[in-house]
């Protein structure tokens, strides 16, 4: 007579590993092993299937799920919003963040594994990552803001350019470490930074008007920007004016100076603890120079196709600097958010029968 399928033929190696342990710790064991299996597939498209034996990535777990800065600020773990809540959804973490010891337990339970499994070798896993652990949990405890000795510092810039930024909200944090460290800007500029700072000259040419200053914009900081504003969508409605915010209970609120300093302090002890400063070094041992030119290229090519398309729905060509070129610049932001308003649909109607040469449009003229 053929056997029913049941729930272990489908399961997994780790969860029969898990199974071997008495029924509380079974359940605590399975919750560990599945909460660090998503992450790390969602993070890095690897999987505790199979060897994981660099510190690396335990390390990098560590960072994203406790509070690296304690801060009245909200704690944000350094997780994406939408990883964040499948983690709550399933159970897997609660709406706080956990302390070190919670992620050193999960922790345990991967590192066991991967020795049951694949004779991964814990002792020099655990000869890297338990000094890491004593220094996060003193790390954790200051209140310091050490990110103001590293102000000017290329190297720290470098970091933010080449690695990902773990964040609930990356676009948003992303703008703010790179006006920080490229452009200067202080957290009390930040908090004002709105759309009528930001001017398009050429195809480009971006400036943020500091103090009334024009400061020539790098295309990734550009880019950036840009993404920022696509996913502040449904933030704009309220905040019109501000690109910076942050989540206040079920609504948004525009970011406070302790709000920007509690973020640029989260991210750089991230970074200054897995990847290091000076000099930097990759995870995987390589030293790192900075942004290639070709990789410049690449973000200086996007800017230009970005820059035609807002062109195009402005209906303005961004060398004719009129006295509305700010009105029309949040005409072109708003379009790109997916808003409309009157003087778009003006301007889309006054051109819909026209063909527009956009390539001659964005060229200055001689």
């Amino acid at each position: 007579m053929r056997r029913a399928t049941t729930h272990l033929d489908n399961a997994s190696a780790a969860e029969h590993y898990a199974l071997r342990f008495p029924y509380r710790k079974s359940v605590r064991i399975r919750r560990d092993l599945k909460h660090f299996d998503e992450w790390v597939r969602a993070t890095f498209n690897v999987t505790i299937d199979a060897p994981l034996p660099l510190a690396f990535l335990y390390k990098a777990f560590f960072l994203s799920h406790i509070a690296l800065y304690p801060s009245t600020a909200p704690r944000d773990r350094l997780l994406p919003d939408g990883l964040s809540r499948e983690f709550q959804q399933s159970g897997l973490i609660d709406a706080g963040v956990l302390s070190c010891r919670q992620v050193a337990v999960r922790i345990l339970s991967v590192i066991r594994w991967q020795h049951y499994q694949f004779k991964v070798n814990t002792r020099e896993l655990m000869h890297e990552l338990v000094p890491f652990y004593h220094r996060l949990c003193k790390m954790t405890q200051s209140q310091e803001l050490t990110y103001k000795l590293a102000l000017h510092s290329a190297t720290v810039l470098q970091v933010f350019r080449l690695e990902s930024i773990p964040s609930p909200y990356p676009e948003r944090d992303l703008v703010i470490l790179l006006m920080t460290w490229s452009v200067g800007c202080t957290p009390e500029e930040l908090i004002q930074l709105s759309f009528d700072d930001i001017d398009l000259l050429d195809s480009l040419d971006w400036v943020y008007f500091r103090q009334e200053t024009p400061v020539k914009l790098d295309p990734m900081t550009v880019l950036s920007i840009i993404s920022l504003i696509d996913a502040n969508k449904g933030l704009m409605g309220s905040q019109p004016d501000r690109l910076l915010n942050c989540r206040d209970g079920a609504g948004w609120r525009p970011l406070v100076g302790s709000d920007i300093e509690a973020i640029i302090e989260r991210h750089y002890r991230f970074a200054g603890t897995l990847w290091g400063f000076a000099p930097y070094i990759s995870p995987f041992g390589r030293q790192m120079p900075d942004l290639l030119p070709s990789e410049e290229a690449l973000f200086a090519d996007a800017v230009g196709m970005i820059t035609k398309r807002i062109v195009a729905n402005a209906g303005q060509s961004p060398t004719n600097q009129h006295d509305d070129e700010h009105d029309n610049w949040d005409i072109a932001v708003l379009k790109k958010a997916g808003f409309s308003t009157s003087a778009e649909q003006e301007t889309r109607e006054a051109n819909e029968d026209q063909q527009i040469d956009w390539d001659a449009a964005i060229t200055k003229p001689k």
